[in-house]
């Protein structure tokens, strides 16, 4: 346990020496809240409902979507896909302890870093939005159905993220599957709009598949939209593909292993 510790701390310190950088996505993100709002705003003008969702409800969703975002979000793949395919993944493979876990203190050191910068900004933020609309819905039990859904996002975005790293014992650069993986968390994630915005046949669809956890899961028992009757079958949903994805993580990596030269790119 003492390595593993020992690793989180070490990930923690290089990731606080870039903590400018996280600012400036920060920046970013509210950047582009603001063209989404002005967009939803005008959607709106012409009803004062979508499905569920009021224009309060949509702001909301909206803001609260980085804040989800930081805390479910993973990056290893590009790094962890480059060390392999620079032959680096050696010096893992010959010390005692799981590459895996080496990668697990990487995302959560991440996600410290991001508690300790910009996840209070998105909270004040997320808090100065909902008394400035005066719609203020968030309780204790949405908060702590949210924490729980989170967990569940993390988990699958993990193994998800994990098995894109190990492709790179086959391809040169992961690069294209960490973007086809953004494309897929923007549309059947829940990042560029609720589930409750499609029309119903697409919507119980992407209610099947894991990326949902991503976003919209979060978001929604954030907002009251998902209540605590609907934990049973969302974590059952979780438990049966967080054991898919697992199974292809590893047998991306007994593959891959398996024909790992250690040669550099």
């Amino acid at each position: 346990m003492k390595k593993y510790v020992s690793m989180f701390k070490k990930r923690l310190a290089v990731g606080l020496e870039y903590r400018s950088n996280i600012f400036g996505q920060f920046i970013i993100d509210i950047l582009a809240l603001i063209s989404t709002i002005i967009f939803w705003n005008a959607v709106f003008k012409t009803q004062t409902h979508l499905n569920t969702y009021s224009l309060n409800d949509s702001i909301l969703y909206f803001f609260i979507t980085p804040l989800t975002g930081a805390l479910t979000y993973i990056f290893i793949s590009e790094e962890l896909g480059y060390e392999i395919k620079m032959g680096a993944a050696s010096n893992y493979l010959l010390k005692p302890y799981s590459l895996t876990f080496e990668a697990l203190t990487r995302a959560l050191a991440s996600k410290l870093n991001n508690f300790l910068t910009t996840i209070p900004f998105y909270i004040v933020l997320v808090l100065g939005i909902s008394m400035f609309t005066h719609y203020f819905i968030i309780s204790f039990q949405s908060i702590a159905l949210f924490i729980f859904a989170i967990g569940m996002g993390f988990a699958l975005h993990f193994i998800f993220d994990l098995s894109i790293a190990y492709c790179a014992f086959w391809v040169g650069d992961v690069w294209a599957f960490t973007h086809f993986k953004k494309v897929l968390f923007l549309i059947f994630g829940g990042l560029m709009f609720p589930m409750e915005f499609l029309p119903k046949n697409l919507s119980t669809f992407f209610s099947f598949l894991p990326f949902q956890y991503m976003y919209y899961i979060p978001n929604s028992y954030l907002l009251g939209k998902r209540t605590a009757s609907n934990i049973v079958p969302d974590a059952i949903l979780f438990i049966i593909w967080f054991i898919v994805l697992a199974v292809i993580k590893q047998f991306i990596w007994k593959k891959g292993l398996a024909k790992y030269e250690a040669s550099g790119g």
